[in-house]
């Protein structure tokens, strides 16, 4: 849209009115496109390229163009939190934007599984233990239980299977929660996922969480290489319907999991709510 034209020339009061009215609402609709067209540079609070990809996908979907970068030089932060909002709030607090007028963009996600409330003492297990709960003395123990382990099951190694901050890999972590399942009927669980975003310098912006149902495979067995963290071992779960689907989240294209991820649903939620309504 043009910048609006000054007003024209007229030979009445009445015209006169009409006019400054028409440009009024005209100079509001080329302010607003303006503002809109100006792109929202994001510094994440994360070192995750992965993630960077991710978000930068889903962005495509936004009204307002965003460009996301990630500051090599951030601190770890400690997640001291206990909810995931919290977290999320203060991982955006404490990490510095790469350049000055960006703005912070982090976010905690991790699993809930109902039936192991209490595991190890945690009511959400894991929750914002997540990624921490699982130790090598644990992972040994369980393992040294569990005498149906397939072969294929100990073999299995994810393209991102990442180490955590306890020298876990992320196959371990499925592998110790299957252990954990063996008996179990109840198999529900979900992803969930707050998302801050933070201005340096007129602090918090907005936070959202979000979260799917989910269901633990039922095989002994971890499938797919398109995920990371538990997807080879969790499922799509309607609770409405009690329909499963077939794949597993590892098995879903890219595509699949940005529409119905959490964190897709928690960076739409973001976006519609904050990241569109933001003024220039």
């Amino acid at each position: 849209m043009s910048a609006p034209q000054p007003i024209r020339k007229v030979r009445s009061a009445k015209t006169l009115i009409f006019w400054k009215r028409y440009t009024a609402v005209e100079f509001l609709l080329w302010s607003k496109s303006q503002s809109m067209s100006q792109k929202l540079q994001i510094t994440l609070a994360t070192q995750n390229e992965g993630k960077r990809r991710e978000l930068s996908e889903l962005a495509k979907h936004s009204q307002r163009p965003v460009e996301f970068f990630i500051n090599p030089n951030a601190p770890d932060v400690d997640e001291t939190g206990k909810t995931f909002q919290e977290n999320a709030i203060l991982k955006a607090r404490l990490s510095p934007p790469l350049e000055k007028g960006h703005w912070v963009l982090a976010e905690d996600s991790g699993l809930i599984i109902e039936a192991l409330s209490g595991q190890y003492d945690l009511q959400d297990f894991p929750g914002i233990y997540t990624n921490r709960w699982l130790t090598r003395e644990r992972f040994d123990m369980l393992m040294s239980y569990w005498a149906e382990l397939p072969s294929e099951a100990r073999s299995f190694v994810m393209p991102m299977d990442r180490v955590t901050e306890n020298g876990m890999t992320n196959t371990e972590l499925c592998l110790g929660v299957l252990a954990l399942m063996q008996g179990q009927k109840l198999r529900r669980a979900r992803y969930c996922c707050a998302m801050a975003l933070w201005d340096p310098e007129d602090g918090l912006k907005g936070i959202v969480e979000k979260s799917i149902e989910l269901w633990v495979t039922e095989s002994n067995s971890l499938k797919g290489q398109n995920g990371f963290g538990y997807d080879p071992i969790m499922h799509l779960y309607d609770p409405a319907t009690g329909m499963i689907a077939q794949s597993t989240m590892a098995e879903m294209s890219m595509e699949e999991k940005n529409h119905l991820s959490h964190r897709g649903l928690a960076f739409k939620a973001l976006t519609e709510k904050f990241i569109n309504a933001w003024n220039a």
